[in-house]
């Protein structure tokens, strides 16, 4: 199935009510935001709310990485989201294994880094060349994935975000060296994926050992089932009579 690359005035199309296939059809309603700079980023997150609102999902697990320590780093990281792991490694930092980190215990040289949701930390790849994230949320099954990304593709390397055997590519930028995107920049992703899961591998993959990238304000969510719909839209006509009937009181 051809990936459709959506603006968000574009994803109201998609804005309805998707059954889970037997099978997954691919990828849909993909969404990359424009990607801009730190001092900017309450625009990139604005746009990630709108996805989330425009396609009418319901976030069923979140992770900000705030319950961690700073400064900790682990092969594989635990999450209220699933485990992100490092498996392919980059250039020596150092530091063994992915990492979560701050503005204090950030390196110099990691410096484009920072947190985009909840005051203070996010998942760092610690220059690995691969990440592989298993999604989960506790059993519970999620039809759309999102995040923001930091300093991501801004030293020639390119980034990919692989799922149900389909490929985005991340953005590159018209400045700096071989068309990279500026140290900071930050940016949403968004994305559908055709079926309900309550398992799924994703990977980020890198070209280059020595460009990595944080990520932060991970969501995995769904479609409302139509039992929920109708329930919400019985609400709603229970609140309407209720209202009518005050009014005539």
């Amino acid at each position: 199935m051809k990936k459709t690359l959506l603006t968000l005035a574009g994803a109201l199309a998609f804005s309805t009510a998707l059954s889970a296939p037997a099978a997954a059809i691919g990828l849909v309603d993909i969404y990359v935001s424009p990607p801009t700079t730190e001092a900017n980023k309450a625009s990139t997150l604005a746009k990630g709310a709108d996805y989330l609102k425009l396609l009418g999902l319901q976030t069923i697990s979140m992770e900000d990485f705030e319950t961690y320590t700073p400064g900790s780093n682990a092969n594989s990281i635990n999450t209220k989201v699933g485990t992100f792991t490092g498996t392919t490694a980059g250039q020596n930092t150092g530091v063994s294994g992915l990492r979560v980190l701050n503005a204090a215990t950030r390196p110099k040289n990691f410096g484009g880094r920072y947190d985009m949701v909840g005051g203070a930390n996010w998942l760092d790849s610690n220059d690995y060349k691969t990440v592989t994230w298993d999604a989960a949320a506790g059993g519970k099954g999620f039809t759309h994935v999102g995040f923001y990304l930091t300093d991501v593709n801004d030293v020639s390397a390119k980034l990919k975000v692989k799922a149900t055997g389909q490929t985005i590519d991340m953005p590159l930028g018209v400045s700096g060296k071989g068309g990279s995107l500026d140290s900071g920049t930050n940016f949403f992703v968004g994305f559908g994926l055709g079926a309900t899961y309550e398992l799924l591998s994703i990977t980020f993959t890198q070209t280059a050992g020595n460009d990595g990238f944080g990520i932060d304000g991970v969501v995995l969510a769904q479609v409302p089932e139509p039992a929920t719909l109708g329930l919400l839209g019985a609400g709603l006509l229970a609140a309407g009579a209720l209202r009518r009937r005050r009014k005539a009181a």
